[in-house]
């Protein structure tokens, strides 16, 4: 959508919320009209004074999430706000993704609350820019206060499609967690081994599972076949990097369904076929074996490619949808322009 096209806006959607709730965003921003001067919007809770004659009258509340700004060929400004925001990454034709996660205050009132985008300036003046594609905006997941910072949610935040041509070639995925996430692993085993010296490292492994071509992926409790090899990342108590490994030799970086990393235009040497259904497994133990409850060593998403029908099909649009199991959970697009 193109925020400004007619006059300064604000859009927004309705969701329900509670003090305390979290919410996990992302979204993708590009300028109109210059390469130069930047289109900045606000990512916002509430409506607020100042919008043309007729819009509707601000709300009681008012909490700014994160402020971008965005030329046509995807310069940036360094993104500000509030919560836990993560880098940038650049996208093709210009397109940026901004994304992360911001807890609603303790002092806000409970209710349904409105979340949207506003103006807050254009390259192209009041009536030109601010293109917005690719939102996700959800509550996180309530997960068990007793397991690792490591959960469903935090593992479907993570995956990223990677891409060998394009986008109805094989692909692979890399899983790119967090510096939060990362961070809080870290801490979480700097807790335990202060408690037992004998816990030293935490291991995260992932495995890729072929669910078939369905509508839908496998029923629960059925992975399907296991391909491609084992990957994952290790946490030793106290140090200030991550291991990434890859068959366990040391890596930049995961890649999840390929044995040797590549880059955006190699493929991986397990080609990810697009419109088929994949389950991403992770489990977890320490050094001392396992250590965790399943409930919290064992996470799952399910991933696959698919075609946008209709009218976006003309586009050459495709879509990374990431599932629980159980209903879309997110749906990340990949443009071939």
């Amino acid at each position: 959508m193109e925020l400004n096209s007619i006059q300064r806006n604000m859009v927004f959607q309705n969701f329900a919320m509670a003090p305390g709730d979290i919410l996990n965003w992302s979204f993708h921003h590009r300028g109109r009209g210059s390469a130069t001067s930047r289109d900045t919007m606000e990512f916002r809770i509430g409506i607020p004074s100042g919008l043309p004659t007729g819009s509707l009258p601000a709300d009681a509340y008012g909490f700014s999430i994160v402020r971008v700004g965005t030329t046509n060929t995807g310069a940036t400004n360094p993104p500000a706000g509030s919560g836990t925001i993560n880098p940038p990454v650049a996208l093709a034709n210009g397109w940026v993704r901004y994304s992360g996660s911001y807890q609603l205050p303790t002092t806000a009132a409970a209710g349904n609350l409105n979340i949207g985008f506003i103006d807050t300036g254009t390259s192209g003046g009041s009536d030109m820019g601010n293109l917005v594609d690719g939102v996700s905006v959800e509550k996180a997941r309530e997960v068990d206060p007793c397991c690792p910072p490591w959960n469903p949610q935090t593992l479907i935040d993570s995956l990223q499609y990677v891409g060998s041509g394009s986008v109805g070639a094989p692909y692979t995925l890399r899983l790119a967690p967090s510096p939060t996430t990362t961070q809080s692993i870290q801490l979480y085993l700097n807790y335990i081994h202060s408690i037992n010296a004998s816990l030293t490292a935490l291991q995260i492994e992932l495995q890729l599972y072929d669910q078939g071509n369905g509508a839908n992926p496998l029923p629960l409790g059925n992975n399907g076949t296991g391909v491609g090899p084992v990957s994952g990342m290790g946490f030793s108590a106290n140090s200030t990097s991550v291991n990434y490994h890859t068959s366990y030799a040391t890596t930049s970086t995961v890649y999840v369904g390929t044995a040797t990393p590549g880059t955006s235009t190699t493929p991986s040497s397990y080609p990810m076929q697009v419109g088929k259904w994949y389950l991403v497994n992770t489990g977890m133990w320490t050094d001392t074996g396992k250590f965790f409850p399943d409930k919290c060593a064992n996470n799952d998403a399910y991933v696959r490619i698919q075609a946008l029908r209709g009218a976006k099909m003309a586009e050459g649009g495709y879509v990374l949808q990431i599932s629980n199991g159980r209903k879309i959970v997110k749906s990340v697009p990949i443009r071939s322009h």
